[in-house]
């Protein structure tokens, strides 16, 4: 085997495995990006489901004093936080 031989062939498994290795790469960006995705939207459920309780709990306490717009704002910086 000549040296040029040898060294062809080395660039040749070099490529190969530059290749997969992006491959992998790409799948697991994929993979993440899914579920961020998910994330984001168990997330928006989650505080959907918070708001309702909010408004819930509002109408049961309503005759002691409280605010709806004072509560409304707090939901709202939490559903900005995770934005």
């Amino acid at each position: 085997m000549s040296f040029y031989t040898h060294r062809t062939g080395l660039l040749n498994v070099n490529l190969r495995e530059t290749f997969s290795l992006r491959s992998d790469v790409n799948s697991l960006r994929a993979d993440i990006a899914s579920e961020l995705h998910e994330l984001r939207k168990d997330t928006s459920d989650q505080i959907a489901g918070l708001r309702r309780a909010v408004v819930e709990y509002h109408s049961a306490v309503i005759g002691h004093g409280m605010i709806i717009s004072d509560l409304e704002a707090s939901v709202r910086r939490l559903e900005q936080r995770f934005e």
